[in-house]
């Protein structure tokens, strides 16, 4: 095992959650009332975004827009 910096030999690692079906709107409110603590932290510690539609609209067929960055 490599001596040196611990945080460059170690494996970076993402968590992707799609809330196919979840208003943003909804969530949001949620989060600010604090019943969404732990989705509050994940907010606030990573990154997030909205996916943009592709065609046909079924979450099956989005992952591979999200997973690739095209439609």
């Amino acid at each position: 095992m490599s001596e040196g910096n611990p945080s460059h030999n170690q494996k970076k690692r993402i968590l992707v959650i799609a809330l196919a079906e979840a208003s943003p709107v909804l969530v949001e409110r949620f989060v600010a009332e604090g019943q969404l603590p732990n989705m509050k932290r994940l907010m606030d510690e990573g990154a997030r975004g909205q996916v943009e539609s592709v065609v046909p609209t079924l979450t099956p067929q989005m992952w591979g827009g999200i997973l690739t960055g095209r439609s």
